[in-house]
């Protein structure tokens, strides 16, 4: 079976179902399966894609709805770059469907091939590229991309740059293709629009992400309907029906919700989302102020593009049941969990808190617990272990308060340099480095199941101490080895409310 026509049909036929009113056409071999799948819409075919591209966006302002345009690789998509320009400036919903090499094809001498993923850069609201060729590719995140680009359209043009492998033609088991529209809400919408939660009594769930942002809508929405909130490390939530170790223990709730409400931004963990996707809840609402999309398991039903405490006032649902019950299920802490439950119980309230990667914000999700619930922080754009340092002297200064920060060895070693902030911060830095002497992330992984060699290339076993870089920058350093050690050292540095380091050695 060829999973470029298959993929092909299945993107169009979303397309064509969340919107796309207009497929425009130019002829092209790479792109043939892309045209076979929209000939059976309302199409255009024109030999010149430059003014193919004036046609579609044309088409796009004039009726306000979605307008495709198809074309194959190379100089074919170069040659849309002026009608997208234009179609930028009068935020005309043109999607271009460039179709493209796979990627044992790109960078190769192979003819008609360029870069063409981030040729419309500044021009267009968003873009993307899904290899269609792909056998993993599931129809629910075609799906999904499809309802989310539409979504993006509201704003201007939008590029998918689709990878697809021969052959191009033939024939394929046609999926039945029962997607739903993905409602979109706008703040000026969302008055005329009230949100009422499909009556499942005790089904609904409240999910916080990271956040900054003042939720105490949110927690009034909580405590209005007793709907239980699982919150990330990163959440800069505080509330009774708050659970932030639910990955410990979400395997063994039977009850499944039948309603998500979603505020804030992506999770450190994935074992939740993993859960819910074996079951999709019925309705699983995305309410975040931007058009960003935290949907890696494509369960989103309704978007809400507007801020939470525009939205809350418009919930209407039933009551929950008592869900304390959930804190029941318990298991042992590891060594690392242990030292930050203690950090924890003795962190004080004019603090703010910064986890590293890896192991260490995770285990955090797992096992801290602070009563006044400091801001919280970490750098999960893209999960770095640099610039850990860096980052919480910089948003120390801008918080104007002194911060904690947690890091792993490796984060420590990347960024040391930075110390020399930590000296010159007017505000108190305790920099904690939990060493381990290595990654050990890796040893959660499959990886630690297969490899022979994960020590020295995953793991990168080392046996630096970090008392000697702590003494050339001039700041003062503890080193414990348990928790008790630990304890004494935390009540000492805070009651001082000067910078210091502490290594936390693990092994």
């Amino acid at each position: 079976m060829s999973y470029s026509i298959k993929n092909a049909h299945i993107l169009i036929d979303a397309l064509a179902k969340s919107g796309v009113a207009l497929f425009c056409i130019a002829p092209g071999s790479r792109s043939t399966a892309l045209t076979i799948a929209a000939a059976k819409r309302s199409t255009c075919v024109h030999f010149d894609e430059r003014a193919l591209g004036f046609y579609a966006q044309g088409h796009a302002k004039a009726t306000k709805k979605p307008t495709a345009i198809i074309v194959t690789s190379g100089t074919a998509v170069g040659n849309l770059l002026p009608s997208i320009m234009e179609a930028k400036e009068n935020s005309a919903p043109v999607l271009i469907l460039s179709a493209d090499r796979p990627l044992e094809l790109l960078h190769a001498g192979q003819n008609q091939t360029t870069t063409q993923t981030s040729i419309f850069s500044p021009f267009v609201c968003w873009q993307t590229a899904l290899f269609l060729s792909d056998p993993g590719l599931k129809k629910a995140t075609i799906d999904s991309i499809a309802a989310y680009s539409i979504w993006r359209l509201q704003k201007g043009p939008i590029h998918l740059n689709l990878l697809l492998r021969e052959p191009f033609s033939g024939a394929f088991s046609q999926e039945k293709n029962d997607l739903k529209a993905i409602p979109s809400y706008t703040t000026p919408q969302i008055k005329k629009v009230a949100i009422d939660i499909p009556p499942c009594k005790g089904d609904t769930w409240i999910l916080v992400g990271e956040n900054q942002q003042d939720l105490s809508c949110v927690g009034a929405l909580s405590t209005k309907y007793s709907w239980p909130i699982f919150c990330d490390p990163l959440s800069n939530i505080d509330h009774p029906l708050a659970h932030r170790s639910f990955e410990l223990w979400i395997d063994q709730v039977e009850k499944r919700p039948k309603n998500i409400l979603h505020f804030g931004g992506r999770f450190v963990g994935k074992h939740l989302f993993e859960w819910l996707q074996k079951k999709p809840p019925p309705f699983y609402g995305y309410v975040h102020e931007d058009e960003n999309c935290f949907d890696p398991f494509r369960l989103i039903t309704h978007r809400f593009c507007m801020p939470p405490a525009l939205f809350c006032p418009h919930v209407k649902g039933d009551k929950g049941p008592d869900l304390s019950s959930f804190t029941s299920f318990k298991k042992p802490l590891s060594l690392q969990e242990r030292y930050l439950q203690t950090l924890g119980a003795l962190l004080p309230d004019q603090w703010g808190i910064f986890w590293g990667n890896s192991t260490v914000i995770r285990d955090a999700a797992n096992a801290f617990y602070s009563p006044f619930q400091p801001p919280s922080f970490g750098n999960r754009g893209v999960s770095g272990i640099d610039g850990n340092i860096a980052s919480i002297c910089g948003i120390a200064k801008g918080k104007n308060r002194p911060f904690v920060g947690v890091i792993g060895d490796l984060a420590f070693l990347h960024d040391s340099n930075s110390c020399s902030l930590i000296k010159n911060s007017a505000l108190p830095i305790l920099l904690i480095v939990l060493n381990n002497q290595g990654g050990e992330i890796f040893r959660r992984l499959p990886i630690e199941e297969s490899s022979e060699n994960i020590d020295r290339f995953f793991v990168t076993k080392h046996a630096f101490s970090f008392e000697g870089i702590a003494k050339s920058f001039q700041i003062p350093y503890a080193r414990v080895q348990s928790i008790d050690m630990f304890s004494k050292s935390m009540k000492k540095i805070f009651n001082m409310k000067k910078s210091a380091l502490v290594e936390v050695t693990l092994t």
